[in-house]
């Protein structure tokens, strides 16, 4: 009887922790996928693409746009990516070149130097007799990409200089 009632413990603890295994794995992907679609979409150079007024309803085109983010990448010798959708709170600019590398839509290469991570390489162009600037709002910008938030209505620009 003893034996029993054990092996049935056994049983629902494997049970319910492959469940739980499960339910993270599934949050996990559902995150990640959300994140894909809710930030930064790319497109093509200077082109916007049209909004979705779904949930975008009582706003004007024009309120809409600024509720983006924009990310421009200057390499300097005339090629360029953009990219632009919603923000979501509390993500930096490594988060998103980070998020933008794991995707696929660009190869971007960090290197520590103490305790910050810098910018050494987007799309192999690394840092040599010329360096990556980053621009935000018009502004240079010096500081570790960590530290960089991203809100709504930002436009931010990396020039290959």
């Amino acid at each position: 009887m003893r034996k029993r009632s054990y092996q049935r413990a056994i049983y629902w603890g494997i049970f319910f922790g492959v469940l739980i295994s499960l339910g993270i794995i599934f949050s996990l992907l559902w995150y990640h996928q959300y994140l894909k679609k809710v930030f930064l979409e790319p497109v093509a150079p200077y082109k916007e693409i049209s909004l979705k007024t779904t949930n975008l309803e009582g706003i004007s085109r024009k309120e809409a746009s600024h509720n983006l983010a924009r990310l421009l990448i200057d390499f300097g010798n005339g090629k360029k990516r953009a990219f632009k959708g919603e923000t979501v709170s509390g993500f930096s600019l490594k988060d998103l070149l980070d998020l933008l590398d794991d995707e696929g839509k660009i190869k971007v290469e960090f290197r520590k130097k103490g305790r910050e991570e810098v910018l050494e390489a987007i799309e192999g162009v690394k840092n040599n007799s010329r360096t990556w600037r980053c621009y935000f709002n018009g502004k240079i910008v010096e500081k570790n990409f960590d530290k960089i938030l991203i809100k709504p209505g930002d436009k931010i620009k990396l020039v290959y200089q």
